[in-house]
């Protein structure tokens, strides 16, 4: 896939759907999010610490990866905050 802007946007308005705000804030939210992550330079994205390897995909591929990440982990911290502090973060 090539993993253009518009299509992480898409992917995250797919799979974190039905927004819990308006439509046009989801989108601005959506947009503002995926505009959080450097999508013209690969040396930021996942895998990290692998410069400007792409791997034969798409520039895109490492920050839609790098968004995965964060999301994977950053979720299982707040949940861990959640049970050990005991406020519902979630």
């Amino acid at each position: 896939m090539n993993w253009t802007k518009e299509a992480i946007h898409s992917v995250i308005r797919a799979n974190y759907s039905p927004p819990v705000v308006p439509g046009d804030e989801w989108e601005q939210t959506i947009q503002n999010f995926v505009d959080s992550y450097p999508f013209d330079d690969v040396t930021f994205g996942s895998p990290f610490n692998t410069g400007n390897e792409t791997f034969g995909l798409s520039q895109g591929y490492k920050t839609m990866a790098a968004i995965s990440k964060s999301g994977f982990f950053l979720n299982n911290s707040y949940a861990d905050l959640s049970f050990s502090w005991g406020f519902n973060v979630c």
